[in-house]
């Protein structure tokens, strides 16, 4: 007899997973099959890598339930909701329509620096006397650097295996 208590796993759960994201009740995640077949979502991660046909159900549903939100989001977008319209672009075409701005800013040496956008705005505003002085320390910062990549690396005799 196997330890434990028995499984309330079954085979027909799968097409109830599959069925309720049809109907849009859920969007079969994770906690949702948890909290319905009364169990730990650990349980059901469990249940996925034992059962590949109760992982399969889950993967299906998922795909169910995004084309579902993907029709939706297409219908808003072509009804001319602005946002709907900015979101799909960002969606398929990331890199005319991504949020991220890339800021190429350089200290009057070239010094190329790499900021937060907040950073970046706050930089912009100092006075030229700050601007000269951040310059100054970015700098001395950039020739520390490179004196340490010029420093040979040495070895002890006990690191290098002599005696």
């Amino acid at each position: 007899m196997p330890l434990g208590r028995p499984t309330a796993y079954t085979p027909e759960l799968c097409d109830e997973i599959v069925k309720r994201a049809m109907q849009g009740e859920w969007s079969a995640t994770n906690e949702q099959i948890a909290d319905y077949c009364g169990v730990d979502v650990a349980t059901v991660s469990r249940w996925k890598a034992k059962h590949p046909e109760f992982k399969d159900a889950i993967r299906r549903s998922k795909v169910l339930v995004d084309n579902r939100v993907e029709g939706c989001l297409y219908h808003v977008a072509v009804s001319g909701n602005v946002y709907a319209m900015v979101k799909w672009l960002q969606c398929r075409r990331p890199n005319e329509w991504r949020d991220k701005q890339d800021i190429d800013l350089r200290t009057p040496d070239g010094i190329r620096l790499e900021y937060p956008v907040l950073d970046v705005e706050k930089m912009v505003n100092l006075s030229p006397e700050q601007k000269a002085e951040f310059s100054k320390t970015c700098r001395a910062y950039q020739e520390a650097v490179n004196a340490l990549a010029l420093i040979p690396a040495t070895i002890s005799d006990g690191e290098s295996g002599k005696e």
